[in-house]
């Protein structure tokens, strides 16, 4: 029985905890967008040491192949057939009807200037690309592939990303989101909620479940924001993870299962795992550290198992068993691992943790994914941490040692 138990527990941590490999790390390079080019590639676009353009990544033979474009890419668009669309902060745009083997630059009119843009196709021919620009929402539309766009007026119409679903297009705003339901004809503004200090960035859209992820202001604090609805808007709870400062991107795989990504407050883990919704977020491990800052700006994924994520310094990572259990893990409470030790646990007040190498980082996180604590630039073999401040509950601590990373579940009684 007791064998069962732990067994269903170790299925449940090993979705809350999971990891994501290190594909590569430049620093020479930066990407904001990326894609899916077919089951076996990934593509993705930025600032490349000294162009600007694309990459293909060939997941199998992890051959890389460069596209030069006229400017930074800052989106990436991506249909049911081979049409794949990529759109520069300037306005340049590409499309490509090999799932990327090739390019071509499309000579059109459209001029914009942000990387915070999008570019969504409903069809072959209809098109729409939107901007935010220091505040300044533009929005534009083309009816032939675009060769020539019209804008939207007023102009306030715009903003970060667009969503697409059931026939509805939602272009997500500081409030919210625009949306048209007569394929971009008309649009009208629909602020799903009346939430003071949040911006929003990105949005995950399935009949009446929306989540809205971005940046929370309180003081001079930013953190990540999250607002979780299952009744289009009528109701909403509030998620905030001060461990990072702002969320870029959601991606959800289906309404349970998603993931977060974004800039972190200072070294610490910048993807986010959910499995209940959008309502708890946890944070997730590296097989190994980024070797420099890392902020992510887009994550997307194949299936259940299969993600991809980007950021700057041309980090790219990976997980291909949906996280699989975190390095290190064997057992619940307490560790059982010879080069790591945490007691006493269940605490009222102290937890020590002793290592067989030198600790580098402790942290410690609520359930709901908020940093709490954070002792970093150890060299000792030995720490303490107090938790008597605490409510009564369970706490995730984050261990990283010269030999590896461990989480370790933390009862305050």
């Amino acid at each position: 029985m007791k064998a069962f138990i732990v067994a269903i527990l170790l299925i449940i941590v090993s979705n809350f905890y999971c990891q994501f490999e290190l594909v590569k790390s430049d620093s020479t390079k930066h990407y904001y967008a990326l894609q899916y080019a077919g089951a076996d590639s990934v593509i993705v676009g930025g600032i490349l040491d000294s162009i600007d353009g694309v990459e293909k990544y060939n997941i199998l033979n992890h051959q890389y192949r460069t596209y030069k474009t006229q400017n930074v890419p800052s989106a990436i668009f991506s249909s049911n057939s081979l049409d794949g669309w990529i759109l520069c902060q300037d306005g340049h745009t590409y499309t490509s009807d090999d799932n990327f083997s090739s390019i071509d630059e499309v000579v059109s009119n459209l001029n914009i200037l942000s990387i915070t843009s999008d570019i969504l196709f409903v069809n072959d021919t209809v098109g729409f690309v939107c901007q935010n620009s220091n505040g300044n929402k533009e929005m534009f539309k083309t009816t032939n592939k675009g060769g020539l766009w019209s804008q939207y007026l007023p102009n306030n119409a715009g903003g970060d990303n667009f969503v697409y679903e059931s026939d509805s297009i939602f272009c997500v705003t500081s409030g919210g989101a625009f949306v048209s339901d007569d394929i971009g004809n008309t649009w009208y503004a629909d602020y799903y909620h009346n939430i003071s200090n949040r911006w929003f960035s990105d949005l995950y859209k399935n009949q009446e479940k929306m989540i809205f992820v971005g940046q929370g202001f309180s003081g001079s604090i930013n953190f990540g924001a999250i607002v979780v609805s299952n009744d289009y808007g009528q109701t909403f709870q509030e998620i905030d993870i001060l461990g990072l400062n702002r969320i870029m991107d959601i991606e959800m795989v289906n309404d349970t299962l998603g993931y977060v990504v974004g800039q972190p407050q200072g070294q610490i883990e910048a993807i986010y795992k959910t499995i209940d919704g959008g309502y708890t977020w946890h944070p997730v491990g590296y097989v190994n550290d980024p070797t420099h800052f890392i902020r992510l700006h887009k994550i997307k994924c194949l299936d259940e198992n299969n993600c991809y994520a980007c950021g700057l310094y041309g980090t790219i990572m990976k997980t291909t068993n949906g996280g699989g259990p975190m390095l290190g893990i064997s057992e619940i409470n307490p560790i059982n691992n010879d080069n790591v030790a945490v007691y006493p646990n269940p605490s009222d007040n102290i937890v020590n943790i002793s290592s067989t190498a030198p600790l580098q980082r402790l942290q410690l996180f609520d359930t709901r994914g908020a940093l709490i604590q954070v002792i970093n630039n150890m060299n000792t073999q030995d720490a303490t941490i107090d938790v008597g401040h605490l409510s009564s509950g369970i706490y995730l601590l984050h261990i990283k040692t010269q030999e590896g990373v461990y989480t370790q579940k933390i009862q305050k009684r």
